[in-house]
C-alpha cells in the first residue's frame, strides 16, 4: 500500500487493537504479538525499507503506549493495566502437565474424546477445567491420533507457506498461521 492507503491501514489497525484490548482478553493481543513478526518479515524489500517499517512500527507503539494506553485505562478505570500486568498463567500449566500425563499412560489411543477434564482430579487440583491448550488435550485425548493432527497442522502452515506466491501472499499464510497457532496455545478449541 501507498500512501494514504497505508495511513488508512494504520489507523484501522489501531483501532481494532484498541477495541482488542478493551475486551480485557490478553490472549487475542498476544496472539497479535506472536504473529505480526512472523508476517512483517515478507511485507518488506529489502534492508532499507526493513528498518524503516520497524522503525515506524516502534514510533507507533511508542505513541499508542503513551497516548492510547493511558486513556483506554483511564476509560476503564484501572482495570486495564491491571489485567494486564497479571500474567499468571491461571492454572493452565497444571492442567498441560497433567493432559501430558494422561497422555504418557495412555500414548495409544489417549482417554477419550471430552475424558481428560474428568480424569484430570487424579492428578491435580485443576478439577473439571477445560483444556485451555489445544496441543496438549489433543495427546491427551486422541494419543497418537492426537500426535498425528499436530504433524498435520504444521504440515498445512508449511504447505500454505510454500504454495503462497509473493512476498504479501507469504506473510499474510504465515501471520494468520501463527496467529491460529498461538490461538490453540492458550484457549484450544473452546472458542
Amino acid at each position: 500500500p501507498k500512501g494514504g492507503e497505508s495511513w488508512l491501514i494504520i489507523s484501522v489497525g489501531l483501532a481494532l487493537l484498541a477495541q482488542a484490548i478493551l475486551t480485557f482478553s490478553r490472549g487475542g493481543v498476544f496472539n497479535l504479538a506472536f504473529a505480526i513478526p512472523a508476517a512483517t518479515f515478507f511485507f518488506t524489500r529489502g534492508f532499507k525499507q526493513a528498518q524503516q517499517r520497524v522503525f515506524g512500527a516502534l514510533l507507533i507503539a511508542g505513541l499508542g503506549l503513551l497516548f492510547l494506553i493511558p486513556r483506554i485505562n483511564d476509560f476503564t478505570g484501572g482495570m486495564l493495566v491491571t489485567r494486564y500486568e497479571d500474567l499468571s498463567l491461571t492454572g493452565r500449566d497444571q492442567i498441560m502437565r497433567a493432559d501430558l500425563q494422561l497422555w504418557l499412560r495412555n500414548p495409544m489411543l489417549g482417554v477419550g474424546v471430552g475424558i481428560s477434564s474428568l480424569m484430570r482430579d487424579e492428578i491435580t487440583s485443576v478439577v473439571r477445567a477445560a483444556s485451555h491448550t489445544e496441543y496438549t488435550r489433543l495427546l491427551a485425548e486422541h494419543g497418537s491420533l492426537g500426535m498425528l493432527a499436530i504433524l498435520l497442522l504444521a504440515s498445512m502452515v508449511w504447505q500454505a507457506y510454500r504454495q503462497a506466491r509473493g512476498g504479501m501472499a507469504k506473510g499474510t499464510a504465515l501471520g494468520l498461521s501463527f496467529w491460529a497457532l498461538a490461538e490453540m496455545l492458550h484457549a484450544a478449541m473452546r472458542i
